[in-house]
């Protein structure tokens, strides 16, 4: 869940951060239910931060987020792209973050910046081709999470 893109998200505000963990709690479940594949060889996640700012950084979500999931939830991570980061990530945040990781975990990040045309291309060689990802980096998939969201609800999710 990515709250810069929540209208009015206040991240100091403990009610709707506990609704930002709970919605990728939802997500998280709907990717896993009956998906044996998912949980045997891992999830790839794409994450696009290119309009985040310092300012949205909610660090109290992050640890809610993975305090939540690691252990609890039968999720392996097969892969996480950052696409198009902003200048923090690379140069404050990833640094950081490969210092507090496993090796393994350290190995399945990549960070894809450049033309569109080279994430693409760099995103293709890890078997991620536009057929399957979202139109926001460049792919064909449009992302209609209304539509999702009732799909979801009528099977019963």
């Amino acid at each position: 869940a990515d709250p810069s893109r929540l209208a009015g998200y206040n991240k100091n505000n403990n009610d709707e951060r506990l609704g930002v963990a709970r919605a990728l709690w939802y997500v998280m479940h709907n990717v896993l239910e009956g998906s044996d594949a998912a949980q045997r060889l891992g999830i790839v996640v794409i994450a696009y931060p290119h309009h985040a700012k310092v300012s949205v950084i909610d660090r109290k979500l992050m640890k809610m987020n993975m305090e939540s999931i690691s252990g609890c939830l039968p999720v392996r991570i097969g892969g996480f792209h950052v696409c198009h980061p902003p200048w923090f990530f690379t140069k404050i945040v990833y640094p950081l973050l490969k210092i507090l990781m496993n090796e393994r975990m350290r190995k399945r990040i990549r960070v894809h910046s450049g033309s569109e045309e080279k994430v693409l291309k760099d995103l293709a060689e890890f078997g991620l081709g536009r057929e399957v990802l979202p139109s926001d980096i460049g792919g064909d998939v449009i992302l209609d999470t209304d539509a999702w969201m009732h799909e979801m609800k009528s099977r019963g999710l």
